[in-house]
């Protein structure tokens, strides 16, 4: 949870950007083989992954490599990132358009409550 808040925060990513990545990685999971395991730090970085994708394509001022390198720290390279990046987006077959409709769905499937994001 210290991780999400302080790379949200930190990169000041909007809800509707959140949401949208928490739409991606509900994506990859239906994805994934089932059965599928990651090792140390995969959630982590799907969560980038995910973040840094919605962002590049639902927002007109993106988060960018470098600034997301910024904000956690030197935990991963940017060449990394690239590499979890372009892998999510393989798992998506870079199915990335996300609308309203889909965004009120998801909130309300999980009772989300949007006062307490960004």
């Amino acid at each position: 949870m210290d991780f999400i808040q302080q790379t949200t925060f930190g990169a000041k990513i909007s809800a509707e950007i959140l949401i949208a990545s928490l739409v991606y990685m509900e994506r990859l999971k239906k994805a994934l083989p089932s059965g599928a395991l990651g090792e140390y730090g995969t959630s982590h970085r799907i969560f980038l992954a995910s973040l840094l994708i919605a962002s590049k394509f639902l927002d007109d001022k993106p988060l960018t490599t470098a600034k997301l390198v910024e904000v956690i720290g030197s935990r991963w390279s940017t060449k990394e990132i690239n590499r979890m990046e372009r892998a999510f987006l393989n798992f998506l077959k870079f199915q990335l358009w996300v609308d309203l409709e889909e965004l009120t769905a998801y909130v309300s499937r999980h009772n989300i409550d949007l006062t307490i994001v960004g």
